[in-house]
């Protein structure tokens, strides 16, 4: 099954608007925007979680007081 040029080449019904095109990018900047935040809420919440478990570690070893 071969294919020429033509069968390759894209065609105008498969470009989207340029409008549609600027949509799009306008709402993965928002997606990466709030993938971002949710990223650094992750870390800042892994780093509280490390520190309350070393604090429990450090109390249960050394005693409660």
């Amino acid at each position: 099954m071969t294919k020429n040029l033509r069968d390759l080449a894209p065609s105008r019904e498969n470009f989207t608007h340029r409008t549609e095109q600027k949509r799009i990018v306008s709402k993965v900047s928002v997606l990466l925007s709030q993938l971002d935040e949710l990223s650094a809420r992750l870390r800042c919440r892994q780093s509280t979680t490390d520190a309350l478990l070393t604090a429990l570690i450090h109390q249960i070893l050394e005693g409660t007081k």
